[in-house]
């Protein structure tokens, strides 16, 4: 991430770079590899806090790394099912996402500044809100692939749960980064 602007009302702007990693990856290895970044958020969590129980520093820089990875892989997913079966139809409008080229892309939306997070640990949120909608989205991915066809209704489904998922991981992503979310 290069940059990430936010608003008194909550608005945010970021701008994204992840130098080609993910522009050529076929969809199911982008859902792979978002799978894998979430295992691995799992696991180095629970080192981090087996230490001292804080989320701190080097640590926190750690866990907002693999935060970004996940939002790559969400971002590309997301881009391939416009693209691909949604025939770019797809819009949302708490939540947008321009490609200025084909590794550097914007996502601009909002954040409900008066919503707290539910859960006030990285690692709650984690086991609890995060993993409830990965299982949400694994099945509808399996449901949605079970006929080998993704029809536009399914893309546009699949959409709105990633972009769920997108604003709920940015927002942490946010309270990492420039707020104080200790474990």
């Amino acid at each position: 991430m290069d940059q990430f602007n936010l608003g008194d009302k909550g608005e945010f702007e970021s701008s994204w770079n992840c130098t080609g990693r993910y522009s050529r990856i076929a969809l199911n290895e982008l859902i792979k590899i978002f799978l894998g970044e979430y295992k691995s958020s799992i696991i180095e969590y629970e080192k981090i806090i087996s230490n001292d129980g804080k989320l701190v520093g080097n640590e926190k820089i750690a866990m907002i790394r693999l935060l970004s990875e996940m939002i790559y892989s969400l971002v590309f997913s997301r881009n391939l099912i416009n693209k691909n079966y949604a025939k770019d139809k797809y819009s949302n409008s708490s939540l947008s996402i321009s490609f200025k080229n084909e590794t550097d892309f914007f996502i601009r939306g909002n954040l409900d500044l008066n919503r707290k997070l539910k859960i006030n640990s990285f690692g709650d949120w984690q086991k609890i809100i995060l993993k409830e909608m990965i299982s949400n989205f694994t099945e509808e991915i399996k449901k949605t692939l079970e006929d080998k066809i993704i029809t536009e209704e399914e893309a546009n489904s699949l959409c709105k749960t990633i972009d769920s998922m997108l604003i709920q991981i940015l927002e942490v992503f946010y309270k990492l980064s420039y707020e104080n979310l200790l474990r």
